[in-house]
């Protein structure tokens, strides 16, 4: 059952408070991320400190001296400045406990992460430690290196932010993390490097692949950098008030604006943000203090020229006009796609209903079925879906009690596939590939009243961008009938949603000019604008910079940019 579903079941799994010495083994679950399964390994109690409990794999070597020496650094500078600029974990917490335990070993495909399983008591997530923890692989960070350093920050802001909004977006989670390390003292690291080579790259969208990994990383550094330096907490609390923002992702950036007083929104600040990765300005609103950044990626055009391109939405692309254009008048003429699709698949006219897309979201799409005088019975339906594989599920489920307990249901192309042991049952996982038919069997039903409902969950990290499902029919005794759905978190949609773009011309020089673009759309569906670019004195360069601006979908939009030579 869901943990929404287990009211009977405490959340606290010791009545009185815990507290241990050094000197104790115990073995823990842990996952191993290469191959996605799980194991259990032993670890020794090395130190405590007044805030975390330091563990050291069995039969892994570490100084006892940089043992106590790593813990003293974490006490002294990591957590107390990240839990008063970020906010606090769990405490006592699932264990009533107030240490953090900190298990350092041959962590397996990472160097380090936080799993809020291990929040939860074994009665609903049976493989939790029920304990505030977090994992460090010191095969791969050098014990007591700044790098280990920077996880463990990293870290503590996850288990902060399940905390205090555990459905927040990757891209906003990863970011604050990041930005962690920096209150910390620890400064940024590669990643951000990685991004000014791939700005490209969606901002508001982690994959479910590590294609590109690091610079999704950097990206989400970056924002959150820029956030909190031109935008930092008016209320003296530090970035709690965000962290404990119930809206997620961009609307979360939004009311957070509000709340400190800024006049401003999410897009104000994409569109500076994105000048700012270019011009890296001190002085203002277009640049970084601190950082020393530019965008290394870029098409240099040394002559008029039209380009056509796709481009992930909250991605940018930067495109450099030459010494020859950069010196002339310069025309640009600007054509996108008006709309674009919610999924990439086509879903006919009458729509699909689509389950949403989120991180620690449930959704579920419900109806009642009268078999009472049925002699058979069939439901038909179409699925298409996207799910993080082996993590997050849709399952379809019956419930013959008036929806007080649930049985799922196995279809042709649910899996039954567990590795990590997540799933509450059989239930549509990965990838469909196009869209599956289906046909269940109701006959184990007739005679009765019952429930059928379709229920997506996902997990905390990362999440695809859902299941659709259309055509459904519920066949009773050779009469087909369209199920009257009540949603709850799905959503009936036509698949298609309005495409906006930012265009923005960057200019660096004795000045540091930004233009921006003002279009329309036109018939036939094409978002269209014009811009004329005049040359100054002491011009060093001139970007172009593209940005998609679509919500939701993650279907890539594409765009025309016509660059003219209109005189000196």
């Amino acid at each position: 059952m869901l943990p929404a579903e287990s009211p009977e079941v405490e959340p606290v799994v010791n009545r009185e408070p815990v507290s241990y010495e050094a000197g104790r083994t115990d073995e823990f679950s842990l996952v191993d991320l290469d191959k996605l399964e799980r194991y259990r390994s032993r670890y020794e109690l090395r130190f405590v400190s007044p805030n975390a409990y330091w563990y050291i794999e069995e039969g892994i070597r570490v100084d006892q001296g940089e043992i106590e020496k790593t813990a003293a650094e974490f006490e002294r500078i990591i957590y107390p400045r990240v839990t008063d600029y970020f906010g606090s974990e769990w405490k006592p917490g699932v264990d009533n406990d107030p240490h953090l335990t900190i298990l350092h070993g041959d962590i397996r495909g990472a160097g380090g992460y936080y799993s809020s399983s291990d929040e939860y008591p074994k009665a609903i997530r049976p493989h939790s430690n029920e304990r505030e923890m977090i994992y460090i692989n010191i095969s791969y960070l050098q014990f007591g290196s700044q790098s280990h350093l920077r996880v463990l920050a990293h870290e503590l802001n996850h288990a902060i932010l399940w905390n205090s909004d555990s459905s927040e977006d990757t891209w906003v989670s990863e970011g604050l993390a990041e930005l962690s390390t920096t209150i910390a003292g620890y400064g940024q690291d590669f990643s951000v490097r990685h991004f000014l080579r791939s700005p490209h790259v969606p901002l508001v969208h982690w994959p479910l692949d590590d294609s590109l990994i690091s610079a999704h990383y950097g990206g989400a550094s970056l924002f959150m950098y820029y956030l909190n330096e031109h935008y930092p907490p008016r209320d003296g609390n530090g970035l709690v008030t965000l962290m404990q923002e119930p809206e997620d992702n961009i609307e979360g950036v939004n009311v957070y604006l509000r709340d400190q007083g800024y006049e401003r929104e999410f897009h104000d600040l994409l569109k500076d943000w994105v000048a700012a990765n270019f011009l890296d300005d001190s002085q203002g609103l277009y640049g970084y203090d601190s950082l020393e950044v530019e965008v290394e990626e870029g098409r240099v055009l040394s002559r008029p020229d039209v380009i056509e391109r796709r481009i992930a939405q909250y991605g940018t692309h930067y495109i450099e006009l030459g010494s020859d254009l950069r010196n002339s008048r310069v025309k640009l003429t600007f054509e996108g796609q008006g709309s674009v699709r919610l999924l990439p698949t086509e879903v006919g006219e009458a729509g699909c209903w689509w389950s949403n897309a989120g991180d620690a979201m449930v959704s579920t799409l419900t109806t009642e079925v009268d078999l009472t005088s049925a002699t058979e019975a069939t439901l038909s339906y179409d699925a298409w879906f996207s799910i993080e594989e082996d993590w997050d599920y849709t399952y379809l489920q019956v419930s013959e009690d008036g929806g007080e307990h649930w049985v799922i249901l196995e279809t042709p192309h649910t899996s039954d596939e567990d590795p990590l042991q997540v799933a509450f049952g059989p239930g549509y996982t990965g990838e469909s590939g196009g869209w599956l038919a289906e046909n269940v069997d109701l006959a184990p039903y007739l005679g009765k009243q019952i429930m059928v409902r379709f229920q997506y969950v996902t997990d905390d990290a990362l999440n695809g961008i859902g299941m659709c499902v259309a055509g459904a029919s519920i066949t009773v005794d050779g009469m087909p009938n369209p199920p009257n759905w009540t949603p709850h978190g799905f959503i009936l949609v036509d698949n298609e949603l309005p495409q906006e773009f930012i265009v923005q011309v960057i200019q660096k020089g004795s000045e540091n000019r930004v233009e921006r673009m003002s279009a329309t759309y036109v018939e036939p569906g094409t978002w269209k604008g014009e811009l004329h670019i005049e040359p100054y004195e002491a011009l060093e360069r001139a970007m172009i910079a593209i940005t998609a601006t679509a919500p939701v979908t993650r279907v890539k939009a594409s765009y025309r940019l016509l660059v003219e030579n209109v005189g000196e």
